[in-house]
C-alpha cells in the first residue's frame, strides 16, 4: 500500500493493482476464483451468479468486487435491473 499526501494535509491509502491482487484478506482464494470467473465470462455475471458459483456468500462477492472495481479491474454494466460484472481487458 502506498500513502499520498491530500490537498488537506491528511494521509491517504492508495492501493495498487498489485496490492489488491495479492490481497489475501479472504480465506480459500475466494478472489482468485472470481477473478478466474470473470475472465472466462463473455457475458458479465451478476453478484448473485458469481456468488453462486464460487460457493460464498453475496456479501463476500460484492466485497470482492468493490476492491476489484476500485482497482479498475472490473466494469459493471447495467441491463435492467442487473448489473453485469465484466473483467476489464485493458488494464489501464
Amino acid at each position: 500500500m502506498e500513502k499520498e499526501e491530500n490537498s488537506m494535509g491528511q494521509i491517504d491509502t492508495v492501493q495498487t493493482t498489485d496490492n489488491i491482487l495479492s490481497s489475501k484478506i479472504l480465506p480459500n482464494g475466494y478472489k482468485d476464483k472470481i477473478i478466474a470467473l470473470l475472465e472466462k465470462s463473455r457475458d458479465g455475471l451478476t453478484i448473485a451468479e458469481i456468488s453462486k458459483r464460487v460457493g460464498v456468500t453475496r456479501h463476500t462477492a460484492s466485497i470482492i468486487l468493490a476492491e476489484l472495481r476500485g482497482a479498475n479491474l472490473v466494469e459493471i454494466r447495467k441491463i435492467g435491473m442487473a448489473k453485469l460484472h465484466n473483467w476489464r481487458e485493458n488494464k489501464q
